[in-house]
């Protein structure tokens, strides 16, 4: 896309689909740069809107740059509404448009675009990511099995960390929590720097009562809040490896102190799926997260005790 820009700098679908690939970027977390990055989407999506007022392929894509990764939902909305008015059967229009209804907390439009794009187009490369809206507009409306079952069939086409997180959220809502933990599980795998706290950050999710219940229902599933600093894991001949939940799980000696220092016990080799949700209770421990906590008072439930003296 970069070559076309250069060889055609008012190319209009070229601006567009080179701003889209900021939206992959985006939404795989691979940014390396995020003000940088985000500031250039922004530049092309704009500037293929300005050049492609006709062109129904150039505003979809501008638009969904504009409102993903620029943030802009309301100019990405805009110009998605006049591709469809150029093209009314553009279903990739369509598919972008129900990501950003459910963005706006108008899930049943939502579903009605993400539908309706499959007929016109049911066997589109990008079908995981339409059933996926699907599962997320039905999780905003607050049917968490329908979620489910979309975010399922979204992962039947494409394993992709979008779908897995509105299955977890769905699933830990509906009350099947070790289903959820092991969509956690499936999610870790995929993404394993995702934490709760960076939802807000991933999707432009404009109801608040949206946000919170897909925080609440990843945490619920066992997702951790923070990000930790990257650590290893001593064992008892002293070496180092990196931790992995489906590798080695670790024995705390001492719970986190400030979300920083650590102290690791014995490794053992145990199945994750038994051992991974105490072992974020243990993380996620209000006690353990505050500043004020020494890990040594008696009001702590997880303290460790001391450790005694050895003698001389």
């Amino acid at each position: 896309m970069n070559e076309a820009v250069r060889l055609d700098p008012d190319f209009a679908l070229a601006l567009a689909l080179a701003a889209a690939c900021y939206f992959d970027r985006r939404v795989q977390g691979a940014m390396a740069d995020v003000p940088k990055e985000v500031a250039e989407a922004t530049r092309l999506a704009r500037r293929a809107a300005e050049l492609g007022k006709n062109d129904a392929t150039a505003l979809c894509y501008a638009g969904l740059a504009l409102a993903y990764v620029a943030g802009d939902v309301d100019a990405g909305a805009s110009l998605i509404d006049r591709a469809l008015l150029l093209n009314p059967n553009y279903a990739a229009a369509l598919h972008c448009r129900s990501w950003i209804k459910g963005w706006n907390g108008e899930p049943d439009q939502a579903i009605d675009d993400a539908l309706q794009a499959i007929r016109l187009s049911p066997f589109d490369p990008r079908l995981a990511r339409v059933l996926a809206s699907l599962a997320y507009a039905h999780f905003f409306a607050g049917r968490y099995s329908e979620a489910s079952t979309w975010a399922e069939k979204s992962l039947q086409n494409d394993a992709n960390p979008v779908a897995l997180r509105v299955l977890a959220a769905s699933r830990a809502l509906a009350g099947r929590l070790k289903e959820a933990q092991g969509a956690i599980l499936r999610l870790r795998h995929l993404d394993p720097a995702l934490r709760v706290s960076h939802i807000k950050k991933l999707i432009p999710i404009r109801r608040s009562d949206d946000l919170a219940r897909l925080e609440d229902g990843l945490r619920l599933a066992g997702l951790p809040e923070y990000r930790f600093p990257a650590f290893g894991v001593r064992t008892r001949d002293r070496t180092n490896i990196n931790w992995h939940p489906g590798r080695a799980v670790c024995e705390f000696s001492q719970v986190f102190r400030r979300q920083t220092n650590v102290r690791f016990g014995v490794i053992r080799q145990v199945e994750p799926t038994a051992v991974l949700p105490s072992i974020i209770a243990d993380m996620q421990h209000p006690c353990a997260m505050s500043a004020k906590c020494n890990s040594r008072h008696a009001a702590c439930p997880i303290r460790s005790p001391r450790r005694p003296r050895r003698e001389a």
